[in-house]
């Protein structure tokens, strides 16, 4: 009896223990442990009770020992902005170049924290929205338009129907990034005849489509074709979009007169479809043939130069044709008769 007696005593000591016998309400929950999460602007502006501010600070309570997520404010409940910019997520580093956490994702975290707003360059635009961004800065020049969201069946075609809405009374230039839009289908020729698009970002899961196809045709400014992300298959230089080791597309708006193909690249039908500034091209000795069309347009091309490591490298069999519609004939019969210095040189002339 003694024993059970000491026993139950033992009980009652450790209940009063683990519930706080110094907290006769019983409000500390040893469970559960309440956070700080501090939401910076980096640089822009929310709204916390009403009011602009630079930063926010917002508790979440969470379960000890039983991970419980909670979702992060969506920028637009924080009523985040900043001139000229787009909010793409939140870090733990102000300088930091990407996102690392998402508008609205569910996160568990057991400690404070503070978060930092990421910008992107350029007004935030969806497929839907576009229209009204264009006319919302319609006086501005060189501007740059974020699309986001995910693809829908057509939204290539709404999108370059808008802007072509807005070329037809307006010639500012503009660039478009699609770096947040995400979608895995071929851009198809759904860009051409924009005239005033000046450059274009495009993201890791676009297919920009090879041979026979002229996505940029027309596009008269366009002077860089880029990816905003590291992607394995596609590699802009100088604003000149390449597949592997192959030149797709040489941006017609570009102003150099002339360019020197890197050794071991090789070229793509319509590569320089109707760059008329160019006047003069190079190619490296591991070209072994020119396929048709690659110059089409190019009215002012006068001379392309090969450079060889000797007279025997530079022996290629040549398939030039159809430049503006016309035949293209070499000056000579053999190229190692053409051998000038350190170039094999040969120029055309039009029937």
């Amino acid at each position: 009896m003694k024993k059970s007696i000491i026993y139950l005593s033992m009980l009652i000591a450790s209940l009063f223990l683990f519930f706080g016998c110094d907290d006769p309400n019983n409000t500390v929950d040893s469970h559960t442990t309440e956070i700080t999460v501090i939401f910076n602007a980096n640089g822009g502006f929310l709204s916390d009770s009403g009011s602009m501010t630079n930063s926010t600070a917002k508790k979440y309570t969470i379960n000890n020992g039983d991970p419980s997520f909670f979702n992060l404010p969506t920028a637009e409940s924080l009523s985040l902005s900043k001139n000229g910019s787009t909010f793409i997520g939140w870090a733990t580093e102000a300088d930091a170049a990407t996102a690392k956490y998402k508008d609205g994702e569910s996160v568990f975290w057991t400690t404070d924290i503070t978060l930092y707003a990421i910008w992107k360059n350029g007004y935030g635009a969806s497929v839907d929205t576009l229209s009204s961004v264009l006319n919302a800065h319609q006086h501005e020049n060189d501007i740059v338009i974020n699309i986001t969201g995910s693809w829908k069946s057509g939204d290539y075609e709404k999108i370059a129907s808008t802007l072509k809405t807005r070329e037809s009374t307006n010639t500012k230039q503009y660039t478009l990034d699609f770096t947040l839009y995400d979608t895995h289908y071929s851009i198809s020729n759904s860009f051409k005849d924009l005239k005033y698009m000046k450059s274009i970002v495009l993201s890791d899961s676009y297919m920009v489509p090879l041979s026979d196809s002229k996505p940029f045709e027309n596009c008269n400014s366009l002077q860089s074709i880029s990816f905003g992300n590291t992607t394995s298959q596609y590699e802009s230089i100088d604003g000149v979009l390449y597949f592997g080791d192959t030149l797709l597309f040489y941006p017609r708006g570009k102003t150099s007169s002339s360019f020197t193909l890197a050794a071991g690249k090789k070229l793509e039908r319509y590569a320089f479809l109707n760059c008329v500034m160019l006047t003069s091209v190079v190619l490296p000795n591991t070209i072994t043939k020119i396929p048709a069309r690659t110059f089409q347009g190019c009215s002012n091309l006068a001379s392309v130069d090969v450079i060889p490591n000797d007279a025997s490298s530079c022996c290629y069999e040549w398939i030039i044709d159809n430049v503006n519609n016309d035949t293209i004939h070499q000056t000579a019969t053999g190229m190692a008769n053409l051998l000038t210095g350190d170039y094999c040189n040969f120029t055309w002339t039009r029937k």
